[in-house]
């Protein structure tokens, strides 16, 4: 079934702990404003034609879909994954729990607890929330850092935080939340000691007799195979102190392709 907005109307949709089943398309004409507070969704509900949407609470088994023209507010409610296509999204609360993929639109988010975000276009401006992993498309051009809101900065499960320059994905962190904060500028020492801030690099890489320092060994190792991966040379990888890697962190690549 299709629930239509039209223009001019103001509905507010409560369905309490009942649950809805079939086709969950939801047309919102221009001009048209829908509250959901409450329900359980049992279908994918796909947004499109433009207006307004807010989600006050609400479970979303199969997701949200967000489409051209639409403007989409959260603020409470648990989805099992969002999907924006055109349109705008911001975040305040509620719970996404696989994640968020963005091709186009425009998001923001504030504050919400989220599996994932894969980002392969539109606008993501991030000044709060939590998220397992944050990952951008490679082809896009995009950077994890690119998506923080200014004076915003990552954070890593031992609140620690992490320098997301020219990395595209944050996975291997712990839960990871952004609040804000300043990236120390870093000034090295040889062994790879900050004369700035204090900390201790965990590895640099050494590509054409220049050397990067990196406090965690993830971007170290993805530096290190990108220069296998575009057969530009050769890289090597020194350990600055001791470390517990997973085996993500271990990944290398041979110029032959082999691990």
């Amino acid at each position: 079934s299709t629930l239509t907005v039209e223009s001019g109307d103001n509905i507010i949709f409560d369905g309490g702990n009942y649950a809805l089943t079939g086709k969950g398309n939801v047309m919102v004409m221009p001009g048209g404003t829908l509250s959901i507070t409450g329900g359980i969704f049992g279908a994918m509900v796909d947004i499109c034609c433009g207006g307004t949407v807010t989600f006050d609470g609400g479970t979303f088994q199969s997701g949200v879909m967000v489409n051209e023209d639409a403007a989409v507010t959260v603020n409470d409610g648990t989805f099992r994954n969002m999907k924006v296509n055109g349109g705008t999204i911001r975040f305040i609360g509620g719970t996404v729990a696989s994640g968020v993929v963005v091709a186009r639109g425009t998001v923001t988010v504030t504050d919400g607890t989220f599996g994932y975000v894969d980002v392969s276009g539109g606008t993501v401006t991030l000044t709060g929330g939590t998220f397992h992993a944050i990952n951008c498309l490679e082809q896009s051009g995009i950077m994890v850092d690119s998506l923080l809101g200014s004076g915003y900065v990552y954070y890593d499960g031992n609140g620690e935080m992490i320098d997301g320059t020219d990395q595209t994905s944050l996975d291997d962190y712990g839960i990871i939340t952004v609040k804000q904060g300043t990236i120390c500028s870093h000034n090295w020492t040889n062994n790879g000691l900050c004369t700035i801030c204090g900390k201790q690099a965990a590895a640099s890489v050494t590509i054409d007799g220049k050397t990067a320092y990196y406090l965690q060994l993830a971007p170290a190792v993805n530096a290190a195979n990108m220069v296998v991966f575009e057969n530009a040379g050769s890289a090597e990888i020194t350990l600055l102190k001791s470390l517990e890697a997973s085996d993500s962190y271990l990944n290398f690549v041979s110029r032959s392709g082999s691990q």
